[in-house]
């Protein structure tokens, strides 16, 4: 019963009689001259089939194991990062063509009229350059062939000729103060102007004749639960309340800030969320066998016997003639 491990006697015989029978050639051997099933194999399928999966494995593994970013080459670290591919060299070593693929010119034609010039960027002195008073200066005149060099800059240092007039402010006032003084008189003339536009008595707007509405005003909720002095002898204490050191801790009015600061949104709506009702999921079906929504609402009789939920629905007859005009009845 345990023939088919590989450790059993039987299997290490088995395995002992195919290396001996290998040995011998241009023969074969068998249990049987009349069967072909009793010949004796000399291959382990088994061990044939392990020493398979074990090469096709070796075949995704390596003796290093896995690294990466693979080491680069020693000529790769003399190359530029950013060196073009060879194609894009060999492209860039032609001769320049110019609109060799639109021989006309595809420019856009604008129409000048009499006496109007085109829109160019150079500066109105021909030397300014955008943003600054002046253009910067070098120690020496340019040399294009120092591009590159790593010791001997092209135009050599730039010399530090600062301009007192470029960090001038572009406001009337020279200092911080000047200018909050004229900010200050531009705020007190524009509130002058406006008031000079009122045409109104007041500029209180009344309802119904009164400033004051009848609802309290959202702002008076900072104020405290009395105006003036307390006249009763418990909240003369609590205004003169003191610590057991003697510091005396009045009552202060609640800050402005307990007030949202924010503008009021309407609260999201949960509904919208929520799964869509779908009545193939339902569990429940009624009488004609569809789906049913969860009930979720319980009438206050359910559950509760007929007597207590019996309601009479007798019908008021109406009155006759007689009864309507005639004075017997009453």
């Amino acid at each position: 019963m345990y023939s088919t491990q590989t450790k059993a006697y039987t299997e290490i015989k088995k395995a002992q009689l195919r290396d001996r029978l290998a040995k011998e050639k241009n023969c074969s051997f068998t249990y049987s001259q009349d069967f072909v099933s009793q010949t004796v194999s000399v291959v382990d399928a088994e061990r044939l089939k392990q020493v398979l999966e074990e090469e096709a494995k070796a075949l995704n593994m390596t003796k290093r194991g896995f690294v990466y970013p693979p080491p680069r080459k020693k000529e790769d670290y003399a190359v530029h990062p950013s060196k073009p591919s060879q194609s894009r060299i060999d492209i860039l070593s032609e001769e320049w063509v110019e609109n060799e693929m639109h021989p006309e010119n595809v420019k856009r034609v604008f129409d000048f009229k009499p006496g109007q010039k085109d829109f160019n960027t150079v500066p109105s002195n021909g030397k300014m350059i955008f943003g600054g008073s002046h253009a910067p200066k070098f120690t020496k005149e340019y040399q294009s062939h120092l591009i590159g060099d790593m010791k001997t800059l092209p135009r050599g240092k730039i010399v530090d000729d600062k301009n007192p007039e470029f960090f001038n402010s572009v406001h009337g006032g020279e200092t911080e103060e000047g200018l909050f003084e004229e900010q200050q008189a531009e705020r007190k003339k524009a509130e002058e102007e406006w008031l000079a536009k009122v045409c109104v008595d007041s500029l209180d707007f009344l309802v119904g004749g009164f400033v004051q509405k009848d609802k309290p005003d959202q702002l008076s909720r900072r104020e405290d639960i009395l105006k003036g002095k307390a006249q009763k002898t418990s909240l003369k204490i609590v205004r003169n309340a003191k610590l057991p050191s003697g510091k005396r801790v009045p009552l202060r009015a609640a800050p402005y800030s307990i007030f949202s600061k924010e503008e009021f949104e309407d609260p999201k709506d949960f509904t919208e969320d929520l799964r869509p009702n779908d009545a193939t999921t339902y569990l429940a079906t009624n009488e004609q066998g569809e789906g049913e929504d969860f009930f979720r609402y319980i009438h206050h009789h359910t559950g509760k016997p007929k007597s207590q939920t019996f309601v009479a629905k007798t019908k008021i007859k109406p009155l006759t003639d007689s009864e309507r005009y005639s004075d017997a009845r009453w």
